[in-house]
């Protein structure tokens, strides 16, 4: 068994996201290889025309191959549904539409905060004080929309640019909203394989996060391969743990937390 033993891995993209190969069948045994307690499968919906995912995402295709993955494996797994959306403020009849559906999950990002640019290219044409300075306002845009229950990769653009810049007085804004949205952060492992420093958030973000009131957080890999569900969500849970967060799940939108007695 790995150090994610016991754990829900709440941020896995199977085959219904482009930049994935990863069916239903291919993230369930992984799980239960690893001894995970639930997985949450939260393919991309992108309506950004420069994504790859584009218009891709088949909703009806992916909860017949979940109900499929439910029958096989809910024995030993337990399988929630979820989907990440990109930018939720700016497409938010489309976002509306796709809330209605029966998610247990869903995770509002930012991918996209400057048109279509590449993040390649604005890493090379942009300071990173203008990138973090206009994606925390998109940030805290899609935030004050709500009606979505993870807040990804809260300081995305250090995946790219290896380090951030932010104030505390705009981020306090943005996990106030939140907290008053019932969205909780997820603590995203993907950039400790990327060498791109420690979880985003990391610990400084989340003494932030504490101060505004926060207690809660859901743990997610980022995973597009098979090797990579899982990976450090002990790291993920050691950054929670020293501050003192209640590390949990979203069941039908209900928070439920690991270990009972936590809020």
């Amino acid at each position: 068994m790995c150090g994610a033993y016991g754990m829900v891995d709440m941020h896995v993209h199977s085959h219904f996201s482009m930049d994935s190969g990863m069916d239903l069948d291919d993230i369930c045994r992984r799980a239960i290889e690893l001894g995970l307690k639930g997985v949450c499968v939260t393919d991309h919906v992108e309506h950004q025309k420069a994504d790859i995912g584009y218009g891709k995402y088949d909703a009806a295709g992916y909860f017949e191959e979940l109900d499929r993955a439910r029958q096989r494996y809910s024995d030993r797994l337990l399988i929630l549904s979820g989907i990440e959306f990109s930018e939720p403020h700016l497409y938010p009849g489309a976002f509306e539409r796709y809330a209605r559906l029966p998610y247990d999950s869903i995770i509002g990002s930012v991918h996209y905060w400057i048109g279509p640019e590449a993040v390649e290219d604005m890493v090379e044409n942009r300071p990173i004080e203008d990138a973090f300075l206009l994606y925390w306002q998109a940030l805290k845009e899609t935030v004050a929309l709500g009606c979505f229950t993870v807040l990804g990769h809260v300081d995305f653009p250090r995946r790219f640019y290896r380090d951030r810049v932010y104030t505390e007085e705009a981020l306090s804004e943005i996990f106030t909203l939140a907290l008053r949205g019932g969205i909780v952060p997820e603590i995203n492992t993907s950039p400790l394989r990327i060498g791109a420093g420690g979880t985003m958030p990391d610990g400084p973000l989340l003494e932030l996060y504490r101060r505004c009131g926060g207690r809660r957080v859901v743990l997610g890999s980022d995973a597009h391969a098979p090797e990579h569900i899982g990976a450090d969500l002990s790291a993920a849970a050691q950054e929670a743990a020293a501050k003192e967060m209640a590390v949990g799940y979203f069941e039908k939108r209900r928070f439920r937390p690991l270990r009972p007695g936590e809020r």
